[in-house]
């Protein structure tokens, strides 16, 4: 009798420590579980925080697209390969690609008399002065250019209402400059415009 109470004790203790040591797994696994959820968690937000992001992310400005040749009568501006001063821009029969008109190397001089008074047009004028006096061995130059936009006087109502989009495009395609000439409509103010230029390339 005795021997069956210790058999049933032990088999009691034994069934008692195989349920502690399972319970004990079953808690492990459990913690486990709770960690490997939480991990889970934490990069499922970060992956959702980072597609959120990618949304709501504006768009990058691509900039505005020119024909190469805009792009090269530019460029000569900028660098005064052979001697260009200005250029002159008027659109496509698109209304808003920009086309080279004509360009000079007489410094503006004869700018004035190229814009159309039946359209909307920019021009990128370069100016030059060089500093100091005629004994001077080494005269350095100040460079300054100058945006014009111009509306002749004869431009179509529904074209003048355009100039507000087409004004930002040509500013981006002809940046950058040091000051702009707004809105000139006959060639008397045009002609002083580019003496008003001059006169600031001197007194820089």
């Amino acid at each position: 009798t005795s021997a069956t109470v210790d058999a049933l004790v032990r088999e009691l203790g034994g069934g008692a420590v195989s349920d502690g040591r399972a319970g004990a797994a079953a808690g492990k696994s459990g913690a486990a579980a709770e960690v490997a959820t939480a991990i889970g968690g934490r990069h499922n937000d970060v992956g959702a925080h980072k597609t959120k992001a990618a949304v709501m992310a504006p768009p990058q400005p691509a900039g505005t697209a020119v024909s190469p040749a805009v792009a090269a009568a530019i460029a000569a501006v900028r660098k005064g390969s052979g001697g260009a001063t200005w250029v002159l821009l008027g659109y496509e029969a698109s209304g808003t690609q920009l086309k080279v008109e004509s360009t000079g190397t007489d410094g503006g001089e004869s700018l004035p008399a190229a814009f159309d008074p039946a359209s909307a047009q920019w021009a990128l004028l370069r100016t030059e002065h060089e500093m100091g006096s005629a004994e001077d061995v080494v005269r350095p130059k100040v460079t300054r250019f100058t945006l014009l936009s111009w509306v002749g006087e004869q431009t179509p109502p529904l074209r003048r209402a355009k100039l507000t989009t087409l004004r930002g495009e040509a500013q981006e395609v002809l940046s950058p400059f040091n000051e702009e000439k707004l809105n000139l409509s006959s060639e008397a103010e045009a002609a002083s415009a580019l003496r008003e230029a001059a006169a600031a390339a001197a007194a820089a």
